[in-house]
């Protein structure tokens, strides 16, 4: 995990480097409400992992958090680089903590969402560009079951990961036009390495 952790790193600031100009640090913006009442007063927490770490470290260069109020939070992340990812730690009256995919983010991006029941829904100016990223994500391999002896393997294949990929890219494509170019090559390429990984 740790491994496909730097390699997205690492490809992301080769990536940002081949389209174009890297622009000055600037804000994220996010803004949520929730449908849960019991929720006011909890913090949600917010992680930011920039592209690219001198350190090597998968550790949030950003974090910052903010409490509930009214059932909604606003809040502004300054001092973000060009693309990242941002992981959104939502609390859960089951768990302490609930963790969504970290997701892709560029510099002056406004995340809008509402939190219903145990699920997330953007919206807003950039709700494709996230639902695109949610939405992938769900798309799993189907894992062979095996008997040997008195023991069960659960293995995936390679073709399982590859239909996987397939449908993932096929999903990626119908957001095409609420993405970036730079955006919308990242996303591929870690598709495509998720199959030969």
């Amino acid at each position: 995990m740790k491994l496909k952790m730097h390699f997205t790193l690492i490809l992301f600031f080769v990536v940002s480097l081949c389209y174009g100009n890297h622009v000055n640090a600037m804000d994220i913006y996010i803004k949520g409400s929730f449908n849960k009442s019991d929720l006011n007063g909890k913090m949600v927490r917010f992680e930011y992992y920039s592209a690219y770490s001198q350190t090597g470290a998968w550790r949030p260069s950003k974090a910052s958090e903010i409490k509930i109020t009214k059932n909604r939070i606003n809040i502004k992340l300054g001092g973000v680089q060009k693309v990242g990812y941002l992981k959104i730690i939502l609390p859960d009256s089951k768990f302490n903590r609930f963790s969504y995919v970290p997701l892709l983010v560029e510099s002056g991006d406004r995340i809008e969402f509402n939190q219903m029941g145990d699920g997330i829904k953007f919206k807003g100016k950039n709700a494709g560009k996230f639902s695109c990223q949610l939405d992938i994500s769900s798309v799993r391999p189907i894992q062979v079951v095996s008997q040997v002896s008195d023991s069960t393997y659960f293995a995936t294949s390679y073709e399982a990961y590859r239909g996987a990929a397939d449908v993932k890219l096929n999903k990626l494509e119908t957001y095409r036009s609420n993405l970036s170019n730079e955006f919308f090559a990242i996303l591929k390429a870690n598709i495509l390495y998720n199959v030969d990984s």
